[in-house]
Protein backbone atom coordinates (compact mmCIF):
# COMPACT_ATOMS: atom_id res chain seq x y z
CA UNK A 1 0.00 0.00 0.00
CA UNK A 2 2.26 2.48 1.32
CA UNK A 3 4.35 2.20 -2.58
CA UNK A 4 0.93 3.11 -4.32
CA UNK A 5 1.12 6.18 -2.23
CA UNK A 6 3.93 7.67 -3.84
CA UNK A 7 3.06 7.78 -7.43
CA UNK A 8 2.51 9.83 -9.85
CA UNK A 9 -1.31 10.26 -10.92
CA UNK A 10 -3.43 11.78 -13.20
CA UNK A 11 -5.56 14.66 -11.77
CA UNK A 12 -8.54 12.76 -12.52
CA UNK A 13 -7.80 9.82 -10.36
CA UNK A 14 -8.73 9.64 -6.89
CA UNK A 15 -5.33 8.63 -4.66
CA UNK A 16 -7.69 6.69 -1.73
CA UNK A 17 -9.17 4.48 -4.43
CA UNK A 18 -6.22 3.99 -5.98
CA UNK A 19 -4.00 3.11 -3.23
CA UNK A 20 -7.64 1.00 -1.43
CA UNK A 21 -7.45 3.15 1.39
CA UNK A 22 -10.12 4.61 3.13
CA UNK A 23 -11.13 7.94 3.45
CA UNK A 24 -12.56 10.42 6.51
CA UNK A 25 -14.26 13.61 5.81
CA UNK A 26 -12.56 16.68 7.35
CA UNK A 27 -14.17 19.21 9.48
CA UNK A 28 -11.88 22.07 8.97
CA UNK A 29 -10.62 21.86 5.30
CA UNK A 30 -11.68 20.71 2.09
CA UNK A 31 -10.00 17.27 1.56
CA UNK A 32 -10.42 14.47 3.21
CA UNK A 33 -7.95 12.80 5.43
CA UNK A 34 -7.10 8.60 5.91
CA UNK A 35 -9.62 7.42 7.54
CA UNK A 36 -7.84 4.61 9.20
CA UNK A 37 -4.53 6.83 10.69
CA UNK A 38 -4.33 6.16 14.71
CA UNK A 39 -3.65 10.41 14.23
CA UNK A 40 -3.77 13.04 12.09
CA UNK A 41 -4.22 16.63 11.44
CA UNK A 42 -5.97 19.36 9.14
CA UNK A 43 -3.99 22.21 8.88
CA UNK A 44 -4.07 25.40 6.64
CA UNK A 45 -0.81 26.62 5.15
CA UNK A 46 0.82 29.33 6.50
CA UNK A 47 3.97 29.84 4.48
CA UNK A 48 6.39 28.02 2.62
CA UNK A 49 9.88 28.87 2.13
CA UNK A 50 12.13 27.50 -1.07
CA UNK A 51 15.71 25.77 0.37
CA UNK A 52 16.87 25.61 -3.15
CA UNK A 53 16.93 25.37 -6.51
CA UNK A 54 17.15 22.69 -9.13
CA UNK A 55 17.32 19.19 -9.27
CA UNK A 56 16.94 18.35 -6.11
CA UNK A 57 15.44 21.45 -4.24
CA UNK A 58 12.99 21.74 -1.75
CA UNK A 59 10.30 23.39 0.00
CA UNK A 60 9.68 23.70 3.55
CA UNK A 61 5.86 24.04 3.96
CA UNK A 62 4.51 25.49 7.72
CA UNK A 63 0.87 24.63 8.62
CA UNK A 64 -0.93 26.28 11.04
CA UNK A 65 -2.92 23.35 12.75
CA UNK A 66 -6.80 23.36 12.73
CA UNK A 67 -8.05 19.36 14.36
CA UNK A 68 -6.23 17.41 15.98
CA UNK A 69 -7.45 13.60 15.41
CA UNK A 70 -5.80 10.67 17.97
CA UNK A 71 -7.33 7.21 18.36
CA UNK A 72 -8.21 6.02 21.49
CA UNK A 73 -5.27 3.53 21.12
CA UNK A 74 -3.16 6.17 21.37
CA UNK A 75 -4.15 7.37 24.75
CA UNK A 76 -2.60 5.83 28.05
CA UNK A 77 -5.50 5.36 30.11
Amino acid sequence: MMHATAEELESDIDEFEFAAIKKQRSQNVSVPRVAEALAAFECEMFQVISLATGPGAANLVIGRILSIYVSDQLINK
